[in-house]
């Protein structure tokens, strides 16, 4: 018996230190830039993901390394009908500003480019409701920043309550 306790033990003690950690101390965040990026990267996020979207590293958040800035939720009707996609932060805390809306692809990139200035003193919403494809939001990130986030396309299937989001997204200085 004791001798089995013994082989279950170095067993485990092999495999937790053989297995290799993440470490995202060394990871940096991407470095901050007043400048326009050209070509903003497009991210996916979906309720199925069981992540939220992280500014700070520009990425999916893992909730255990990388702390999301937001998640998404199917928004659902008074049937209980999905409606469409939102965003909330992980503890419901006001942290966004619907900045435009477009009838037009075209225009909502043409603004989402170029916009680069601080939303001082507009009022924070608490989620980020009924999202739509044209739509630029501004985001406040956990360290008192903003990111602006442009959406490009929403999904959502209404049997599985499955909903998700293309967007893409970049930090303002």
């Amino acid at each position: 018996m004791n001798r089995f306790f013994v082989s279950v033990l170095c067993g485990v003690l092999f495999f937790l230190v053989s297995c290799e950690k993440e470490d995202l101390s060394n990871d940096k965040a991407p470095a901050a830039s007043n400048a326009a990026t050209i070509n903003t990267e497009v991210y996916t996020l979906s309720s199925g993901d069981n992540k939220g979207f992280s500014v700070e590293y520009l990425r999916m958040a893992d909730a255990i390394k990388v702390k999301a800035d937001f998640i998404i939720i199917p928004q659902t009707g008074l049937t209980g009908d999905v409606m469409s996609p939102f965003l909330s932060h992980p503890n419901f805390e006001r942290r966004f500003i619907l900045a435009k809306e477009f009838d037009d692809a075209k225009s909502a990139e043409a603004y989402f480019d170029s916009y680069n200035v601080s939303p001082d003193g507009e009022p924070l919403q608490q989620f980020a409701l009924d999202l739509r494809a044209n739509q630029v939001w501004l985001v406040k990130t956990k360290d008192g920043r903003f990111c602006k986030m442009l959406i490009l396309e929403t999904k959502i299937n209404k049997e599985t309550d499955f909903v998700a989001i293309k967007f893409k997204a970049e930090r303002i200085v």
